[in-house]
């Protein structure tokens, strides 16, 4: 994996085996072509956040999937995932289901974060991971697109995993 703080370093290093370079994708080992991979999630996670932070303020509607309408959580990862190419399953559940299960420590920005709701149908929320313990979601009914913590105790007692959509 690499960190962000590397970002630089591994670019300039992916343009060197690039086509100026005379590399072609056959010709990289399996470090290169993970490094390589995990350079395109990092910036990959890195637009769905951008693209998340556009929704912020956007009100919360129940069953909601665009910016005109509202959105619900699994609405609201369901459409910035799109934006970018990557279509999600519409239920947080589904979401859940699917995709790379990720560990809390590994957490990259544009990571799915799950939590068990408190309705009384236990049923899923989701958010999408920003970085520095950071999530973006649709919180519910009366309240808009914002910002949490994962460590506030409301999340943290309520969290279930996250999972990584790889890039297009």
């Amino acid at each position: 994996m690499i960190r962000t703080g590397a970002l630089p370093w591994a670019l300039l290093a992916l343009l060197a085996l690039g086509p100026a370079g005379g590399a072609r994708a056959g010709d990289m080992s399996p470090a290169q072509r993970r490094a390589a991979q995990d350079v395109r999630q990092l910036l990959f996670g890195q637009a769905l956040v951008r693209e998340a932070r556009r929704f912020l303020g956007t009100p919360y509607a129940w069953g909601g999937d665009t910016p005109a309408g509202g959105f619900d959580c699994s609405g609201f990862t369901q459409y910035v995932y799109g934006r970018l190419g990557v279509k999600l399953p519409r239920r947080a559940f589904d979401q859940f289901q699917r995709g790379q299960e990720i560990e809390k420590p590994a957490l990259q920005p544009g990571d799915l974060v799950f939590f068990l709701s408190p309705s009384p149908q236990a049923s899923l929320h989701v958010g999408i991971y920003e970085g520095g313990g950071l999530f973006l979601h649709a919180p519910g009914r009366g309240r808009r697109i914002g910002e949490a913590r994962l460590d506030d105790p409301f999340f943290s007692a309520r969290y279930m995993g996250a999972r990584r959509w790889l890039a297009p």
